[in-house]
């Protein structure tokens, strides 16, 4: 990677990090001379990527112009595949919500015939953005189902049976975009973490989400330094076979919680242990919104449980909380993952960010042009 081309990531990371700077601080930041901090940022300006931000106060002389990063100047999708339901959220550079919508999905279809559906929506909400898909980081999707390489597997009793279903490269050739998948508990937990604030060096997240025939399903996720934690395979505190089917009778089963409330436990209990007594969270956040006001006993419940399956001599402290985060909370999530990936890859930001043109990468032709023409200044 050629200096210039560190030194412009290096510059967009500051910006990112710190919010407006003049060049300056920038120079501080990056610790690169002037010379090359103002031609860096003279690119910046002309690809779109860092904008003026009005002028930093002075005490004497003239303003020194500040920048900042262009959080609008690319945009990430997050795709919630939660049949029965479809949600779509475009985030900007921060993971802020550009736009989002949701609509009815069966799972009677064929897989091809899902995911296409999913890619007509995503490009009907891309053109209701008014951007371009040539415009998009990256596609994330969040799926009920079990990783396994490049493919999914969703073996859920009342969803549909994928079996090794290779969903990204299919979304990847249908949208021309690259595509990031995990499970959709990882990333709800990925977007509370991220939209309220948290610092936790370890967070596990518990869901309950809706089937599609009267059941509850339950998911969990763990972070750790704010990144989610796949184990060896890509599915670690996935859950598998948590469950309660209630049927017909769901709606008086969320009426009467002196049903409910002890199937839902029951079968909640040893994971959460588990992954409380292996993982040693600071917090533990429940999301049981689908059981209305329900919810809070529930939680109530679940810390007695755990209080008490734990022992006296569990002495390591943590809050167990409702999640606050629910509003397309894993689509936001399936968006921060394409933008974690961006960020945490600092040697091929400018080349994502920038794009690319015919002839090869815009900013690598713009540094080589520019060092040939002080080059050939040099020899006149």
């Amino acid at each position: 990677m050629a200096p210039e081309l560190r030194g412009a990531s290096k510059v967009l990371l500051a910006l990112r990090e710190n919010g407006s700077l003049p060049i300056r601080g920038l120079c501080e930041a990056c610790n690169l001379s002037r010379p090359t901090v103002e031609r860096i940022v003279s690119h910046l300006l002309a690809e779109g990527l860092i904008c003026e931000d009005g002028r930093k106060e002075s005490s004497g002389g003239r303003r020194p112009i500040l920048y900042r990063f262009n959080e609008r100047a690319k945009y990430a999708i997050g795709v919630d595949l939660e049949i029965p339901e479809l949600e779509l959220v475009l985030s900007d550079l921060a993971g802020r919500p550009i736009e989002a919508t949701a609509c009815p999905i069966s799972s009677e279809g064929e897989p091809e015939a899902i995911l296409e559906l999913v890619g007509a929506e995503v490009r009907r909400l891309v053109a209701r953005a008014g951007l371009s898909l040539g415009e998009a980081l990256g596609l994330g999707l969040g799926v009920p189902a079990f990783l396994q390489g490049e493919t999914i597997t969703i073996s859920g009793r009342n969803l549909p049976s994928w079996e090794g279903i290779p969903v990204k490269r299919f979304l990847r050739n249908l949208l021309r975009v690259p595509v990031f998948v995990d499970n959709d508990a990882n990333l709800m937990a990925l977007s509370e973490y991220h939209h309220m604030g948290y610092d936790d060096d370890v967070l596990v997240y518990v869901v309950l989400r809706p089937g599609t025939r009267g059941d509850i399903r339950m998911g969990g996720g763990v972070l750790i330094g704010g990144r989610i934690f796949h184990g060896a395979h890509g599915n670690a505190a996935s859950l598998q076979e948590a469950y309660v089917e209630l049927g017909e009778q769901i709606t008086r089963a969320l009426g009467d919680p002196e049903d409910l409330i002890p199937r839902l436990v029951a079968h909640l209990t040893l994971p959460l242990v588990n992954i409380v007594a292996l993982f040693d969270p600071s917090r533990v956040i429940i999301n049981a919104g689908i059981l209305g006001e329900l919810e809070a006993p529930f939680l109530e419940r679940c810390l007695g449980v755990l209080q008490e399956r734990l022992g006296p001599g569990f002495r390591r402290a943590f809050q167990l909380e409702p999640a606050q985060d629910r509003e397309f909370a894993c689509a936001k999530g399936a968006a921060l993952l394409v933008l974690q990936d961006l960020f945490g890859k600092p040697g091929t930001l400018l080349e994502r960010l920038a794009g690319r043109a015919e002839g090869g990468d815009r900013w690598s032709n713009r540094v080589e042009s520019d060092r040939k023409g002080r080059i050939q200044m040099l020899r006149r």
